[in-house]
Formats: C-alpha cells, structure tokens, sequence
C-alpha cells in the first residue's frame, strides 16, 4: 500500500502510464493536423475548437 490515503502503488503506475500515453496521442495528433493541415489552418481549428469549449463552459455557468 501506497501512503496516499490507501490506494495501492499499481493505481498510481497505471494511473502515470495512461497520463503519459494521453499526452503523447495528443502531441502525435497535432503533429498529423500540421502535417495534414499546415500549420495556419491547424492554429484555426485549435483557435474555434477553444472558443467553443468556452462558449459551452459560459452558457452552461449561466443556465445553472
């Protein structure tokens, strides 16, 4: 046992190895969205892609 409220030292190798492998899919899919893309049109797909996920995040702030 781990001395982090009990969980066991295979939770956090698990839970390290799944953040390492998220971070590195997401590092490979911006590398094929400029290498597909360029790097202009990849920005502007990054650029809408944050304004809509703020949109959602502020409407439902607001409904709530």
């Amino acid at each position: 046992m781990s001395t982090i409220a009990g969980t066991s030292r295979s939770f956090w190798l698990t839970h390290a190895t799944t953040t390492v492998v998220a971070v590195g899919l997401q590092v490979a899919g911006v590398y094929a969205a400029i290498v597909t893309f360029g790097v202009l049109l990849t920005m502007a797909i990054y650029v809408v892609g944050g304004l809509a996920a703020l949109l959602q995040h502020l409407t439902l702030r607001r409904i709530r």
